[in-house]
């Protein structure tokens, strides 16, 4: 994943949040084609990761901002964010909703172990 949001930064989004010169946190994500119309697209995060001892702090959020900007440069008709990590999954919902995301649909798992 990382080798191809270097390798293709037209399609591939990548931002490092650094403290001290420690990595404390990181978004990646990526821009896809509708189904229905493939002149269209959207982005949507693969993963975004902030360290612990750094969460409330505004990281992610500036994490969030510089993805949807990119995004929006890139001609994207939106941008989607999601949780599936149970790491503070409603203190994530309030973020996204104060970004302006809204919340829709679910999404569903089953482990297989």
């Amino acid at each position: 994943m990382f080798y191809n949001t270097i390798e293709m930064p037209e399609k591939n989004f990548g931002v490092v949040a650094k403290v001290k010169n420690k990595v404390v946190g990181y978004l990646v994500g990526f821009i896809i084609p509708y189904d229905f119309n493939s002149n269209y697209h959207f982005s949507s995060d693969v993963f975004m990761y902030v360290h612990p001892d750094y969460r409330g702090k505004l990281l992610a959020k500036r994490m969030a901002k510089e993805f949807e900007k990119w995004s929006k440069d890139k001609g994207c008709l939106e941008v989607t964010l999601g949780t599936i990590t149970e790491i503070a999954t409603e203190r994530t919902k309030k973020l996204y909703n104060k970004l302006g995301f809204e919340t829709v649909g679910y999404f569903f798992r089953k482990k297989l172990n």
